[in-house]
């Protein structure tokens, strides 16, 4: 499972079987924050593998552009 994890509050969001559902997540969640708290607010975000260790940049920036639709 991959986690989702909100690095500013510690705290786990969510948990996915692939690395495209948790990008899409990630993308979800920062939506609703900035409908939330207003334009401009943000979280930082973490996602890990199933073994807990921090997911690639290049694979994660390859994930959330496919959860954007843009490939």
């Amino acid at each position: 499972m991959f986690t989702l994890n909100d690095t500013f509050n510690n705290r786990i969001i969510s948990n996915h079987r692939s690395l495209v559902a948790a990008a899409k997540a990630k993308y979800k969640h920062q939506l609703v924050i900035e409908r939330r708290f207003g334009k401009g607010a943000y979280l930082t975000y973490e996602i890990t593998n199933p073994d807990g260790q921090k997911v690639d940049e290049y694979d994660l920036m390859r994930a959330e552009q496919v959860a954007e639709g843009r490939l």
